[in-house]
């Protein structure tokens, strides 16, 4: 009788991960004070989604510095804006500091607009 040999079976290698280096460039601080077109709403909108992908690329999961890395990138303008929120949540409530900043500049969708209407409110009154 003759026995089959089974086929030599190709040896495993151990998966290996391998990360690479990438250094990412800190993101601009979001101004709510500045003075460009869009409203404040959409600037930090577009400010929170690109704070998303820099924490993704970045590689980040620890909500905590999550949390601190937002506030910080955010910049010194909306620390002190942050601070005069009540009801924060804990240090590694990432998701209400979102929340909460979000809360507060939608309503300033529109506040560069209110104030063209208003002045020209209040300089057709002092025409007539």
């Amino acid at each position: 009788m003759v026995e089959e040999q089974a086929e030599p079976q190709p040896l495993q290698q151990p998966a290996v991960q391998i990360m690479q280096s990438v250094t990412i460039t800190p993101m601009p601080e979001f101004c709510p004070d500045a003075k460009i077109g869009t409203s404040l709403s959409t600037r930090w909108n577009n400010w929170q989604s690109d704070f998303e992908m820099y924490i993704t690329a970045s590689g980040i999961t620890d909500p905590k510095r999550k949390r601190a890395l937002l506030l910080y990138q955010a910049g010194p303008r909306v620390r002190e804006i942050f601070k005069q929120i009540p009801e924060t949540g804990t240090d590694t409530d990432c998701n209400i500091v979102k929340e909460k900043l979000k809360a507060y500049f939608d309503p300033q969708k529109n506040r560069g607009t209110k104030f063209i209407v208003l002045d020209k409110q209040l300089k057709n009154t002092m025409r007539h």
